[in-house]
């Protein structure tokens, strides 16, 4: 028999609510990762279009590892699935490996 319940409504908007603050840094993660990979430079000299992928680089790093931190201490606690962290630890290692090529292509 299945003992699970029906969740009641106060369970639902909770579950909302912790959701929310993961929303809002995964859009701007992808939103940067996006912008990084989509922006290209026309050479060296082209400074607005390197700043601007360093800048939607930095932006990915950051919320990309503000979000996997909540969820890897869920996750080693157990609570959600051992994949739930997995989207957060792509968009951080494709800003990084995004931002060290800018960096190193375009001295």
């Amino acid at each position: 028999m299945n003992t699970r319940s029906v969740p009641t409504r106060t369970e639902i908007l909770v579950r909302v609510l912790r959701a929310l603050p993961l929303l809002a840094l995964h859009v701007p993660a992808a939103a940067g990762a996006f912008y990084a990979y989509t922006l290209s430079s026309q050479g060296r000299w082209d400074e607005s279009t390197l700043t601007g992928i360093e800048t939607a680089c930095f932006v990915t790093v950051v919320c990309s590892a503000a979000a996997l931190v909540p969820l890897l201490v869920r996750a080693l606690r157990g609570s959600p699935a051992w994949w739930w962290p997995a989207p957060a630890a792509a968009l951080l290692l494709a800003g990084t490996a995004r931002w060290v090529f800018i960096a190193t292509a375009y001295p």
